[in-house]
């Protein structure tokens, strides 16, 4: 039984109310049964030469789509089933094609007028669809005879609005038209690849052509059923996406595969009689969602095995990638994974394994800080240590600079050294364990102020923790420019005279009263290497000895004569070249370096 024209109506405007993107669809619809008539066609002609054509035009002016092709063409029989709905197309089911749907009620729905003009077997029809007036009449009518090959034009009249929403987006950019062509009809294209096919809006024309294309057949279990699935894949994109295909056009679906290959540029279409069956009514998608996650993970595993040799391409580079890391930031190697755990799924950066690293470590942390009887992570006390290593490492590359740098000034020594911005060393960003590691911790510190005669660094130190508020060590630091010559003395005279001053106060600059009886005082003076060994033939003291490891280094007493003190005071002094300061505090942070023993990041999937 045939439909009438309220039925085809009616069931138009149900399918397609809600859709937006007319002109897509008529297309959509249009190319896939010119497709379709064309393999047929094809089919038919067996061994004679055959050229599959097919050419729309979409003209502006006029409003107007015209879809031609060289195919098959309407039978009698072929117009009788276009016309109902319910029937199938025989000749596309011994095809292998899909033979039923209601995408040709996307014309009705968008356009404004639609008409076709075909051939078939010299027999021509020339129709619209559906007939208004004359639904049964237009059955009856028989066709004319003609000397034309076979094929179909369909015209259609679209709404202006509609069309110049797709003139807009396309007409200027004819690449992006033809992605999307070979998007939608990647397996139908594939079966008619000598196809040749173009497409025209206003003046400019597109000839489309496929991209290089492999096809795969395979098979997946859904629900305990075995079921044939064809992979098509087409080069291009900018990157690996796996989408779904129904009845040989693609759909909204797509499927996640968890993996990133970072040379793959290429689309893979997934086609199985599973989806063909599942196909909803408008043509458009599928429903899948009961056994999408089965899907999913049957195309993963054959993938995986399709994309082995980029794993493991993957997977060496992401392993290089993590011991160059372990190397350069060794104080993050323990809370970095191990070589074994890296399958090759992606690549993964330097900085993807430093954010792992530090997200881990400060979760360690977080364990530590809330729970009261947590332990110190074994991890957690070797990355404090090699963070303060690094930090100490850094220091020494910049007093080494300033050495040889004559453009770096004693100030600039001085901010290295104690940070002379902050007067009250105790809350200093401090480097005294350049001079010795005891001097890290002090009772109280300080940086001479501006315009002040002072000494450029004192710090008061009680050893005794039982008495702390009564410093008994006061050590004194003159900071001289590294690369200056200074007068051979006056080093020595300076320090004497803060010294003297300092005893004759009785007290630290925060207000602590001294027994300078029981108080002993160290100085350190650190110059180049030339002024100290001046400084040293002068008018340092007979006792002065040479400092093991030093080549310009020297320390002694000397004494300097407060006010109101009949007995001279004794200063254990150093004399400190910079260039053997510099060379001692590395061989401290070697030492400090040893004491890691971390083991080489290359070594580890060895020892694994």
């Amino acid at each position: 039984m045939q439909n009438s024209y309220a039925d085809i109506k009616g069931l138009a405007e149900r399918t397609y109310k809600n859709k937006k993107n007319g002109v897509s669809l008529i297309l959509r619809e249009a190319i896939s049964n010119a497709i379709h008539a064309c393999i047929i066609e094809k089919t038919r002609r067996g061994n004679i030469q055959y050229i599959p054509k097919i050419e729309i035009k979409i003209d502006s002016k006029n409003n107007m789509i015209t879809i031609k092709d060289n195919g098959i063409g309407f039978s009698l029989e072929d117009k009788q089933t276009f016309f109902n709905i319910a029937k199938q197309n025989k000749l596309k089911t011994e095809n292998n094609l899909p033979s039923k749907g209601l995408g040709r009620l996307v014309y009705l729905y968008f356009s404004e007028k639609i008409s076709f003009d075909t051939i078939n077997s010299h027999k021509e029809f020339l129709f619209e669809y559906p007939s208004e007036d004359s639904l049964f009449d237009e059955l009856q009518k028989s066709p004319q005879e003609t000397n034309e090959t076979n094929g179909t034009i369909l015209t259609l009249t679209i709404k202006e609005s509609l069309l110049k929403t797709f003139i807009n987006r396309y007409k200027q950019n004819m690449e992006k038209l033809q992605e999307w062509i070979l998007n939608i009809f990647a397996f139908l294209l594939y079966d008619l690849n000598d196809l040749n096919f173009s497409i025209t809006i206003d003046e400019k024309t597109k000839s489309i052509s496929l991209n290089q294309v492999d096809k795969e057949c395979h098979k997946i279990t859904i629900q305990g059923k075995e079921y044939n699935v064809s992979l098509l894949s087409v080069k291009g994109g900018e990157k690996l996406a796996i989408k779904l295909v129904a009845h040989k056009l693609l759909v909204d679906k797509d499927l996640k595969y968890d993996r990133e290959i970072k040379e793959l540029r290429q689309t893979i279409y997934v086609a199985s009689p599973l989806l063909d069956d599942r196909i909803t009514h408008d043509g458009l998608s599928v429903e899948i969602d009961d056994i999408k996650n089965e899907i999913e993970e049957g195309i993963t595993k054959i993938l995986d095995e399709k994309f082995k040799s980029y794993f493991e391409k993957q997977q060496n580079e992401s392993i290089q990638n993590l011991s160059n890391t372990k190397q350069k930031f060794p104080f993050l190697a323990d809370f970095m994974q191990k070589p074994s755990s890296i399958n090759g799924h992606k690549i993964i950066t330097k900085e993807d394994f430093v954010k792992e690293a530090i997200e881990e470590k400060g979760n360690l942390e977080k364990s530590f800080w809330l729970q009261e009887d947590s332990q110190l992570d074994d991890k957690l006390q070797k990355s404090a240590l090699y963070l303060y290593v690094k930090h100490r490492e850094r220091v020494l590359k910049l007093l080494e600079k300033m050495i040889g740098d004559s453009n770096f000034s004693e100030d600039d020594f001085h901010q290295l050294l104690t940070d002379k911005k902050c007067e009250n060393l105790a809350i200093a960003n401090h480097n005294l364990w350049l001079l010795d590691d005891k001097f890290s911790y002090f009772t109280e510190g300080h940086n001479s102020r501006r315009g002040k005669s002072e000494v450029d660094v004192e710090f008061y130190i009680n050893p005794f923790i039982d008495n702390e508020s009564r410093p008994s060590h006061i050590v004194l630091v003159e900071l001289k420019k590294l690369k200056k010559a200074h007068n051979a003395g006056e080093m020595i005279k300076q320090i004497k005279k803060y010294a003297e001053s300092i005893y004759n106060k009785g007290q630290t600059k925060g207000g602590i009263d001294i027994d300078m009886s029981e108080c002993k005082f160290f100085g350190y003076i650190i110059a180049n290497n030339k002024d100290i060994e001046n400084e040293h033939r002068e008018f340092g003291s007979p006792d002065f000895k040479k400092i093991p490891y030093t080549k310009s280094s020297f320390e002694g007493n000397i004494n300097f004569y407060p006010k109101n003190q009949q007995n001279p005071i004794s200063m254990y002094l150093t004399l400190f070249a910079s260039q053997d300061l510099l060379n001692i505090a590395k061989l401290r942070n070697k030492i400090l370096f040893e004491m890691l023993q971390t083991p080489k990041p290359q070594d580890e999937k060895n020892n694994e």
